[in-house]
């Protein structure tokens, strides 16, 4: 009996040992890990803006070999970086190198988790986790664009804008008067504007809004086009009673009007050759005007200059 229970006593202290000994060899690798190296410094979480430009450093303690950092995004080796790597000797065996990663002009695609990893004696070292994250005024990825359009003729404009943060709303302008409000599902982005039409030259822009501030796009300049009838007289027909100087720069197109006739009138373009009219020519226009005009006098007009011009409030 006595022989049997000392047996068993001996077997079962054989797996304790056992379980003693992994337990120790698994505290001994860890205490040889700590030893080998540490962080001194991990990235820090950081906030910026779009545009500016900005770093962030780590910094490794070791024993024996001096240790190599890279760096991870999103988990993801970071091969296009601009990193430099400072070794320096604290005394004969020990080392610290401090790595700074430097990223300009900050975009939207910059931001994320950022990671250091050391090289140390052929074992790895992860860093924590530090995020970067992005905020600031709105910035347009779409802005209104010029235009040239036929008096009265319908046009759509586009905006769009984002942050973060988040969200973004917009309001549009006409000649720095807004046509919307916050509220208006207008002002979700992206937006489109849509203009049924104008009889005058426009600008327009767009304000994008955020918990930040606000944003202004470029001026969009929608010019109207169309031909201008000017107020004139003549005692004589076929004479020129004024001229119209389109171009500004001296360029001047003779206006013939019937005698004793005054005229003034806006439209859309035409397609002319700038050449007067003959009198069987301006009849059939002055048919033609009627046709599409409640009681016009465009046709008594013996020539005038049908180019299409800038027509201005």
């Amino acid at each position: 009996m006595i022989f049997e229970a000392t047996f068993r006593f001996g077997k079962m202290d054989q797996v304790r040992w056992c379980l003693l000994s992994s337990l120790l060899a698994w505290l001994m690798g860890i205490s040889h890990t700590q030893e080998a190296g540490y962080f001194h410094e991990s990235p820090s979480n950081l906030t910026s803006s779009l545009g500016k430009d900005v770093k962030l450093t780590c910094s490794v303690l070791a024993l024996g070999e001096a240790p190599e950092i890279s760096w991870l995004k999103d988990g993801e080796a970071f091969e296009i970086a601009n990193i430099n790597q400072i070794q320096v000797p604290l005394d004969e065996e020990e080392w610290m190198t401090t790595s700074e990663l430097s990223i300009s002009s900050l975009q939207l695609s910059d931001m994320g988790n950022y990671q250091c990893v050391a090289s140390v004696n052929g074992s790895k070292l992860v860093s924590e986790d530090a995020y970067l994250q992005l905020e600031g005024l709105p910035f347009f990825s779409e802005e209104p664009q010029d235009l040239e359009i036929t008096a009265g003729a319908a046009f759509n404009l586009s905006c769009a804008a984002q942050g973060p943060p988040e969200p973004v709303l917009v309001i549009w302008l006409q000649d720095s008067v807004p046509l919307n409000s916050l509220a208006d599902p207008l002002a979700e982005t992206p937006s489109v504007l849509r203009v049924r039409g104008l009889n005058h030259s426009s600008s327009f822009s767009c304000e994008a809004h955020n918990a930040k501030g606000v944003s202004t796009s470029r001026t969009a300049a929608v010019t109207a086009l169309g031909y201008q009838f000017l107020s004139g007289y003549s005692s004589r027909a076929m004479k020129p009673s004024f001229s119209l100087n389109p171009t500004g720069k001296g360029e001047t197109i003779p206006v013939f009007l019937t005698a004793g006739m005054n005229a003034s009138a806006i439209g859309p373009p035409e397609k002319t050759d700038n050449k007067l009219r003959s009198a069987n020519e301006e009849d059939a226009y002055k048919t033609k005007m009627q046709q599409n005009r409640k009681e016009s006098n465009y046709g008594l007009h013996r020539g005038f200059y049908n180019k299409p011009l800038a027509l201005k409030k």
